[in-house]
């Protein structure tokens, strides 16, 4: 039969290009948090959020976790996945799931079910096909 495939749960926002210029690193992170809590803001229903590891974005993430964010961000839709992630122990320093639990799961209330890391519990790293 031709059936046409049910509407997808979640919509992608469409963005404008923008280019913008922060004095200095705090300034940034707090330029792009305050970004991300408008968009969930602005956003019905389910917000996903895709982290980046390594340094850079420590600091958003301190932030988000901070006064006077902390409270802001509507937490029971967001739902956080990762874009890459260290082939390393959870409990490693370079874990990428570990650094953002530390600066800012530990800090705000967010049901678990909304945390999904990449899984580095295997032996070894499975590829796709």
């Amino acid at each position: 039969s031709d059936r046409r495939p049910s509407a997808p749960i979640w919509r992608p926002l469409c963005f404008k290009k923008m280019i913008r210029v922060s004095r200095d690193y705090e300034a940034l992170c707090r330029d792009v948090v305050e970004h991300l809590l408008s968009l969930t803001k602005q956003t019905k229903g389910r917000f996903v959020l895709a982290l980046s590891g390594g340094s850079t974005p420590q600091g958003i993430y301190a932030l988000m976790g901070k006064a006077p964010y902390k409270n802001q961000f509507p937490r029971k839709k967001i739902h956080f996945f990762w874009g890459d992630e260290r082939w390393v122990s959870r409990h490693h320093p370079e874990n990428n799931y570990r650094n953002a639990r530390r600066l800012l799961f530990s800090l705000i209330n967010i049901p678990r079910q909304n945390i999904h890391p990449i899984n580095t519990h295997a032996d070894r790293p499975v590829f796709c096909q």
